[in-house]
């Protein structure tokens, strides 16, 4: 997208997974959203608990994915943000036999892919999360105020990200 034109075809449906606590910033994605809807581009932002599981947001999209393409009878193209990407990912990994006619493309944004120095640090033992209680605040944040699951967390591991993609690699043939 230079100037306002684009390339992007707007035979298919734009899904914008958002990240890590995004559920908490009211306008996160609007911007986005407009951007591409200005442009002629039907785009929707999904609805997860950005503060659940992988796995939780993976049947959630899947789900979600399916009524934007039973609704329009057009193919999805997922924009992942940070946690959103990994999402999404799992998604596509976990249901590719349900959502393989369905989806047109993945797009990841700041995924931590292969996991994130962060999450691992906050959780590992010996590190910043026992030395200041950073991982206790995490929780307290994450549960209790977002009602959220720590799992969102853990699942950003290194170690969790690398056993994760070891066991559910992407399809070969997702675009």
């Amino acid at each position: 997208i230079r100037h306002g034109v684009h390339r992007l075809p707007n035979s298919m449906i734009y899904l914008l997974i958002p990240g890590l606590f995004s559920n908490h910033g009211p306008l996160y994605f609007c911007t986005t959203k407009a951007f591409l809807s200005k442009m002629g581009l039907t785009c929707h932002i999904a609805k997860i608990h950005s503060e659940a599981s992988v796995e939780t947001n993976a049947i959630e999209l899947k789900e979600h994915i399916e009524e934007i393409y039973w609704g329009s009878q057009k193919r999805v193209v997922l924009l992942g943000h940070s946690k959103g990407g990994i999402d999404a990912a799992a998604a596509l990994t976990l249901y590719w036999h349900d959502l393989k006619d369905k989806v047109a493309g993945l797009v990841l944004a700041q995924s931590p892919y292969g996991g994130t120095p962060i999450a691992s640090d906050i959780l590992r033992e010996g590190q910043l999360g026992d030395y200041v209680n950073v991982r206790k605040m995490m929780e307290f944040l994450i549960c209790k105020v977002m009602k959220g699951d720590m799992q969102a967390l853990e699942d950003l591991t290194y170690d969790k990200r690398r056993e994760f993609v070891k066991r559910h690699q992407l399809p070969k043939e997702l675009p």
